[in-house]
């Protein structure tokens, strides 16, 4: 089984029993499947996914009502995540250029203050 297959398998278990209990405990384990999640760079839309599947196994007559505004968020999630990463790469570009401009102005600073001799005729 895939690790992403048993993450799936596992939230499903902590959602029921979350669910069932509302025991908070459930909580802080999902917190840390979270966790997992982020190092190993699950994005969320797929913690949506996971989500939605378990619903729809857990409850699926009820389910159906609710699935699609989880669709809208999960289209959300994936428009938030390409447009958090085309925010971050045109910051980097910015940071570089913000860098290069610091050069060519210190370079600007160090010509503009050298003193040239005059050569005597």
């Amino acid at each position: 089984m895939h690790k992403i297959e048993a993450d799936a398998v596992m939230y499903k278990e902590l959602l029921q029993r979350y669910l069932d209990s509302n025991d908070e405990q459930y909580l802080v384990k999902a917190k840390q499947m979270s966790s997992s999640f982020v190092s190993r760079n699950i994005y969320p839309e797929e913690i949506v996914r996971i989500h939605m599947k378990a619903m729809n196994s857990l409850y699926e007559e009820c389910f159906n009502h609710h699935q699609s505004s989880l669709q809208f968020l999960l289209e959300s999630l994936i428009a938030y995540r390409i447009a958090h990463e085309k925010y971050e790469k045109l910051n980097i570009e910015r940071l570089e250029l913000k860098s290069e401009i610091q050069v060519a102005a210190n370079m600007q600073k160090t010509l503009l203050a050298t003193k040239i001799q005059k050569l005597e005729s």
